[in-house]
């Protein structure tokens, strides 16, 4: 078979078969990486079933301090002043997402939707750091089994911990990731630090 020459380039022409695999393994397979899709899956699927009180799978399920957190953040969208006119005990920065929660749709609905993008980043960070040292299917295995943990003290959803733990555990990531890549990979003294 004889090869064509574009006239500009001097690069061999191919026909559209070839010139979709070439698109195909750079472009597609960039943009929608496997790994990314499961995550982002499982995430979902995850506090669909967990996270009761802003699961839409349980629209009467009222939790404790989950209720509390959004109805500050629904006192302050109203005018209320934090700590003066609503008093609660813990940080202001809490409240303030649950405001940007109740701003992007009023209610459990856009709680749900922040949390499904912080557990996003925290299935994210957990199965990045595992690859770091485990397999691809090792890593899914753990995910599953932090996953039952985490379900465990998640309650019923909207808890301090899963607006924290994204930037814990990017800290984590990027620490291993950064012994790692120094070459030495015996540091259990370090490990035990972070």
């Amino acid at each position: 078979m004889v090869q064509k020459r574009c006239f500009c380039t001097n690069h061999t022409l191919f026909d559209n078969r070839e010139m979709f695999k070439i698109i195909k393994r750079t472009v597609i397979d960039k943009i929608l990486k496997r790994d990314y899709i499961i995550l982002a899956i499982w995430t979902i699927g995850f506090l669909l079933l967990a996270s009761r009180f802003t699961s839409p799978l349980f629209p009467n399920y009222y939790g404790a301090d989950a209720s509390e957190y959004m109805v500050r953040g629904q006192k302050i969208l109203a005018g209320y002043t934090l700590y003066v006119d609503s008093y609660e005990y813990k940080g202001p920065v809490l409240y303030y997402i649950q405001v940007l929660a109740q701003m992007l749709f009023y209610g459990r609905t856009g709680i749900f939707l922040l949390q499904c993008i912080f557990h996003y980043a925290i299935f994210l960070f957990i199965y990045k750091t595992a690859r770091l040292i485990i397999h691809r299917k090792q890593a899914y295995i753990l995910l599953c089994l932090i996953t039952l943990f985490f379900a465990i003290t998640l309650e019923k959803g909207n808890l301090t911990e899963e607006y924290s733990l994204p930037f814990i555990l990017f800290v984590v990531y990027t620490s291993i990731k950064y012994m790692m890549a120094s070459g030495n990979r015996e540091f259990p003294w370090q490990l035990g630090l972070i």
